[in-house]
């Protein structure tokens, strides 16, 4: 282990905090608050660790994001890592970000701090560099560590290790708000037309988040008796009802229309939508899941999250297992991370689960070592999640 120290940029203003020389920041233009000092380095898999915290008290943000965390080469020009700090992750005290990077062949690497200007931050100037084994895991602090904490605290922890989501059956999407705070991008998929309607409406102020018009299939072209939910159309499925009853007995349908599928991946295509931004998916198809799972085969290795709603009693005809969808998922290197209860009938007749499965990355752990899998978050446990009505 070894550290190196940056220089205060124009953007900042040197002081000492706690005993240790800082970079601080202003509140006005984006700019870099310190970087530096272009050392040459080897090539091998390394982590930086950059210390940070919130020195002023914000306003309401216009977007959450409020620093970047940068490692660079070629004086600069190219980026070879970036993490992206939200303002939820910051706190008063010092907390150790780290930015884990490899280099192919030796290079003159550049460890650089921008900030937002929205809130007032301090960094500190020493970056501790961590050397990864040859063997083993790496470091606790490395960032393959925070991964498994965010994917721990709460069933959507997994969102701050991503920066974007498709979410299939947006209805008018409740949880835009939500999303925004998570600072991620957001593509909203809606097939009932006035719906998504509303849904353009909602986003106006969300310019990361956009709506999609489109019914998600197994097959392209593929015709389907939809059928309308008298719940503003949340509860709209292509499967008939069975026992959904047994737990939302309100719920009929008042409606139905013919429509014409895709595929997942033919809308990516046609969105110009790419994994390497929307890292994650998710299904709330009411009970089309597996329908639109086995006709993406050829996209959904490029996610590292799926997310699904999933009853464990046939509340629709045709609705998928938790087995089957595990089986599905499992053919394109996905298991099972965590699950959360959110509904369930009388004296637990049909219980609805929220689960998340994780892509499968050669010799490394779903998470931490000795867990026992899929983690189970409380049913109570929202950690913040909130919905917007309509």
């Amino acid at each position: 282990m070894g550290s190196v120290r940056l220089q205060v940029s124009d953007g900042g203003h040197g002081c000492v905090v706690d005993g240790q020389d800082c970079a601080r920041s202003g509140t006005g233009p984006e700019a870099f608050i310190a970087r530096g000092p272009n050392e040459r380095r080897n090539a091998g898999q390394f982590t930086a660790e950059f210390m940070m915290r919130v020195a002023g008290h914000p306003d309401v943000l216009g977007d959450p994001l409020v620093a970047l965390l940068q490692v660079a080469t070629n004086g600069g020009a190219t980026i070879i890592r970036e993490e992206r700090l939200l303002l939820s992750h910051l706190e008063q005290e010092f907390t150790r970000f780290s930015v884990p990077f490899t280099l192919h062949e030796a290079r003159d690497v550049e460890y650089r701090v921008y900030t937002t200007g929205q809130v007032e931050l301090l960094a500190q100037l020493h970056v501790e560099i961590h050397k990864q084994r040859r063997s083993g895991y790496p470091p606790v602090a490395c960032a393959i560590d925070r991964e498994w904490k965010n994917e721990r605290e709460y069933l959507d922890g997994y969102l701050r290790n991503v920066t974007g989501v498709i979410h299939v059956g947006a209805n008018t999407g409740q949880e835009r708000r939500y999303y925004w705070l998570l600072g991620v991008d957001v593509a909203w998929v809606e097939a009932i037309k006035e719906v998504y309607e509303e849904l353009v409406d909602n986003l106006s102020d969300y310019d990361r988040q956009r709506p999609i018009h489109a019914l998600l299939a197994d097959v392209d072209g593929r015709t389907f008796d939809f059928r309308i939910a008298n719940n503003k159309g949340a509860s709209s499925s292509v499967l008939p009802l069975q026992d959904h009853a047994t737990i939302f007995p309100d719920i009929e349908y008042v409606e139905t229309r013919t429509m014409r599928g895709m595929t997942l991946g033919t809308m990516m295509r046609r969105e110009g939508l790419s994994s390497s931004i929307y890292q994650a998916l998710t299904l709330d198809a009411e009970g089309a899941e597996a329908m639109i799972l086995n006709g993406a085969k050829d996209v959904l290795r490029g996610f590292r999250y799926i997310k699904c709603e999933v009853a464990d009693f046939p509340a629709r005809t045709g609705t998928p297992t938790v087995a089957e969808l595990d089986a599905i998922l499992a053919e394109v290197g996905f298991a099972q991370l965590i699950r959360r209860m959110f509904a369930h009938g009388p004296d637990r007749r049909g219980t609805y689960w929220d689960i998340v499965w994780k892509r499968i990355e050669p010799g490394v752990p779903l998470n931490e070592p000795g867990l026992k899998l899929p983690l189970v978050a409380h049913a109570q446990d929202v950690a913040g999640l909130e919905k917007l009505p309509g």
